[in-house]
């Protein structure tokens, strides 16, 4: 994002009353030395250990109320449920949650009124969704129809000439059915469903189109798309 000059200004006015430009230039500098200790992560991939947990609370300065705050009893009984969710895990936190609605969906698949259960600490938030729900839902409801769904990654090639890149494209039409093989041995819930063309001068971007189940998929994609790269 630009900026003008004259807020520029105002910035480096109010910078250097507060220190002189030494001292800025140095705490700007990187530094290679008195490294803090790196966050421990052994865990076993899709379990959370007790005991690494602990091992990461101990390199932080906090107290152990703090430490029992994130780290309760049940999260302690439940926390191998998130195995699969996030790395490093050391515990969880609790956000207030308001009820916003009805919103009254006339669609395909949902088709009725719906309370929706909104986790926030945003004030007025949760109230403008529910304003907003119910003008919808005393409209007689929003209509809703998806016609086609889909998550995509366009990895790019880049080559001398058109001519390479005519080759490529033979080469790669002749084998979508081995990408859809690849990307299937990546995942039990996406499919790689089409693979499509779009050249830019030397570049050619092969897009493919994944259908995820009821995940979005973005990493699924991701990952599907680098095995079908290399």
């Amino acid at each position: 994002m630009s900026a003008d000059l004259r807020g520029v200004r105002g910035f480096f006015q109010r910078l250097l009353a507060e220190r002189t430009q030494q001292e800025i230039e140095q705490g700007l500098t990187p530094t290679l030395e008195d490294f803090p200790p790196s966050v421990p992560w052994r865990d076993t991939p899709g379990t959370i250990s007790p005991e690494e947990v602990d091992r990461r609370w101990d390199i932080l300065d906090v107290g152990m109320s703090v430490r029992h705050q994130l780290i309760d009893a049940m999260t302690r009984e439940q926390m191998n449920s998130y195995g699969k969710n996030i790395e490093n895990f050391i515990g969880t936190v609790k956000l207030p949650i308001g009820l916003a609605g009805p919103l009254r969906v006339r669609g395909l698949f949902a088709n009725g009124d719906f309370y929706v259960p909104l986790a926030t600490s945003e004030a007025a938030l949760v109230a403008s969704y529910s304003r907003g729900a119910q003008a919808i839902t005393k409209a007689g409801g929003c209509t809703a129809a998806m016609i086609w769904e889909g998550v995509t990654r366009a990895p790019v090639f880049v080559f001398n000439n058109l001519v390479e890149i005519g080759k490529f494209m033979a080469w790669a039409s002749e084998h979508a059915d081995t990408f859809k093989g690849i990307a299937a041995s990546t995942t039990r819930h996406g499919r790689l469903i089409r693979t499509c063309f779009n050249v830019e001068g030397n570049h050619i971007y092969l897009i493919f189109e994944f259908i995820t189940g009821d995940a979005s998929g973005q990493n699924m994609v991701t990952i599907a798309t680098d095995a079908v790269c290399r």
